[in-house]
Parts: C-alpha cells; sequence; structure tokens
C-alpha cells in the first residue's frame, strides 16, 4: 500500500532525528512504523539546506518549497484577534500553496491513503487530486470542536476516515 502523510507547513522533517511539533512528532513515528509494510511519503515544506527529496530507511521525504510563509503567520495572528466563524487554520487560504504544491505532486505519483493532519478544509483538494484514494483526517487538537457544526458537515463529507485522539479512558 502507498500512503503520504502530510506534515502541517509549519513542521519541516529531518530524516532520523527527533521532530519538532506534535503533529510533526505523530506523523513521523506513524512514517517509521508503516515503513515497515508499506511505502510511505511524508510531504513536509522545505527548510534551509534541505534536499527536495530524500530517503531514510524506507521513507520517502518530500519538501515544498513556498515564500509565504510569514504572511500566513501574520494572517494567523491578525484573525485571532476577530471572532470569525472558524480559525484561520481552517480558511481555504491557510498555506494554500504548500498543500496545491503537495496535491500536484500525488496527482503525478497517486497513493493509496492520503493522511491528511487537523485541515478539514483539504479533504476537498485532495479527494481531486487523488479520487481513488483514502483521505483521512487526524484531529490532533479539540479545534474542531469549536467550530461552526454547518462549515463542519460541508468538509467532512470529503473523508473516508476520521481519526481522533482522546484522554478518555474506559
Amino acid at each position: 500500500m502507498r500512503i503520504a502523510l502530510l506534515n502541517q507547513p509549519q513542521d519541516p522533517v529531518v530524516g532520523g532525528e527527533e521532530q519538532r511539533g506534535s503533529v510533526a512528532i505523530v506523523n513521523w513515528e506513524l512514517a517509521r512504523r508503516l515503513a515497515e509494510r508499506h511505502e510511505v511519503t511524508v510531504y513536509a515544506p522545505g527548510g534551509g539546506l534541505q534536499a527536495p527529496v530524500e530517503q531514510w530507511r524506507g521513507i520517502d521525504i518530500r519538501r515544498t518549497r513556498f515564500s509565504a510563509r510569514y504572511l500566513h503567520k501574520a494572517l494567523q495572528l491578525t484573525a485571532g484577534r476577530f471572532n470569525g466563524r472558524y480559525p484561520y487554520a481552517f480558511s481555504p487560504l491557510y498555506h494554500r500553496e504548500y498543500y496545491l504544491q503537495v496535491a500536484r505532486d500525488l496527482r503525478q505519483r497517486p497513493v493509496d491513503v492520503v493522511h491528511i493532519p487537523v485541515q478539514v478544509q483539504l479533504g476537498g483538494l485532495f479527494r481531486r487530486a487523488v479520487p481513488r484514494a483514502t483521505i483521512a483526517l487526524h484531529v490532533h487538537q479539540d479545534e474542531l470542536a469549536h467550530v461552526d457544526h454547518t462549515f463542519l458537515r460541508g468538509h467532512l463529507a470529503s473523508f473516508d476516515s476520521i481519526v481522533t485522539v482522546s484522554d478518555l479512558s474506559p
């Protein structure tokens, strides 16, 4: 099975090193374990002098370059001061160029599963990019609990599965 794990656009990945950021840590640990039996590609932003493509113990790391990282950070901080319908992280503009680059790559290199962290608004984009793939949303925080239900219903329909974390014990 071919699996693509998307990192958030602020979380670079370095093969063989401890990752930074909760989503990057989870994705890297998933990649390491899944790569024992499957073809795994981790998509991440490029940082510094990192190569665009790197292989590490059966994991294909594909990095994208985009220049609007600081613009998005400013928009996120500004949007946080206003009480909108949903946080900027769920806006269709949120790091759009990063996700469009990943979607373009997946059109050329289709996979069986696309694993998307948190960004519920991306289901449709990746459904169109790889229509035969299983699209999975991995929710790491309680952010979606604070989002308008109509907004959620409209976007969740694009996903085949939703994975959440919880500290609720039986």
